[in-house]
């Protein structure tokens, strides 16, 4: 499964996160380390983003659909 599937559109590959007032999920630095690999290269795998921030294949799953159902 590719991190890139429903949080991102057209070649400016703007993410769907929003973490702003009112928002269900507020950010930690996990988050926000997400944010950054995936906006940096939209192709990692939920593999390869869990052995960068230090977390499990799920559980960045977890963070990135709670992301996407947050904005």
């Amino acid at each position: 499964m590719r991190a890139s599937s429903p949080g991102f559109s057209g070649p400016g590959r703007q993410l769907a996160w929003s973490f702003g007032e009112g928002a269900a999920v507020e950010p930690d630095d996990v988050d926000r380390r997400l944010l950054e690999l995936l906006q940096s290269d939209d192709r990692l795998t939920f593999s390869e983003i869990s052995r960068r921030v230090s977390r499990s294949a799920p559980a960045v799953t977890e963070r990135c659909a709670a992301g996407n159902s947050a904005g």
